[in-house]
């Protein structure tokens, strides 16, 4: 069986024959004879017009096939670096990433930008009394009930370890305080289990949020949220604590502390 481009040497021989034989017989034979020959001249270069265009058909094909192929390939590189591997949230790249552009708008179009920091209290202890791969375990189950009680436009990432972040457009500081109290009162009532251990635990938050004074970049805002959250640790951990500027006229200083 031919390829194509045998194929295509041996059809454009044929023609280049025809041609030949027409401009002998134009001379030699009879214009019935010529008819003949030329109407076949003329198939012939239909079919190979036809071959080439098949041909260049299939080319497009199969190069949109890579080209889709290609993009799938990065996409999915991409994805898998701003993944975490363990709890399948966005990782710390993502979030700065996304915070760039966040930060950005914010200050641009002077719009709400809250960030939460939030850790799970005592996790040292959960991974020394049950084992390290029920520790993961726990915060397999922490990071889906994270992601499931926020908006589509928040992004829940693991920041480090037992710590994570929740950055949130268009949103007050004292609406992401709302929200991370009912958080924290989600994630206390859950109980966590691989089938043979289960325990509770509970969450400390740290919250910041745009505008701000004192935030005049984008690392202001983590480090307001971070500090807040280190507050909340220092007293007594399972709580809410707000990051507010002691200049504020118009807002207060707000912690959220646990339910008797």
């Amino acid at each position: 069986m031919l390829t194509a481009q045998r194929w295509r040497a041996a059809a454009v021989a044929f023609v280049a024959s025809l041609a030949v034989g027409l401009g002998v017989v134009a001379v030699l034979a009879s214009a019935r004879v010529a008819a003949v020959l030329l109407t076949a001249l003329v198939l012939a270069l239909a079919l190979l017009l036809y071959r080439e265009i098949e041909h260049a058909a299939g080319l497009r094909t199969r190069t949109a096939h890579v080209e889709d192929l290609l993009a799938q390939t990065t996409s999915n590189l991409e994805r898998a670096q701003t993944t975490d591997t363990m709890t399948r949230l966005s990782n710390r790249m993502r979030f700065f990433e996304r915070l760039q552009a966040e930060f950005r708008r914010s200050t641009r179009y002077r719009r709400p930008l809250a960030c939460i920091m939030l850790d799970l209290d005592r996790f040292a202890w959960i991974n020394e009394q049950y084992g390290e791969h029920f520790g993961d375990s726990v915060l397999i189950q922490f990071a889906a009930l994270l992601a499931q009680d926020l908006r589509d436009v928040d992004l829940a990432v693991r920041y480090e370890g037992e710590t994570f972040a929740v950055l949130m457009p268009e949103t007050t500081a004292m609406q992401a305080v709302a929200v991370a109290e009912r958080l924290r009162l989600i994630l206390k009532d859950h109980i966590f289990s691989n089938g043979v251990v289960a325990c509770s635990l509970n969450v400390s938050f740290g919250v910041a949020g745009l505008p701000d004074t004192r935030i005049t970049r984008l690392d202001d805002l983590v480090h307001r949220a971070n500090q807040a959250l280190a507050e909340a640790k220092r007293r007594g951990r399972d709580r809410v604590v707000l990051d507010v500027s002691p200049n504020a006229e118009t807002e207060q200083e707000a912690s959220i502390q646990p339910e008797a």
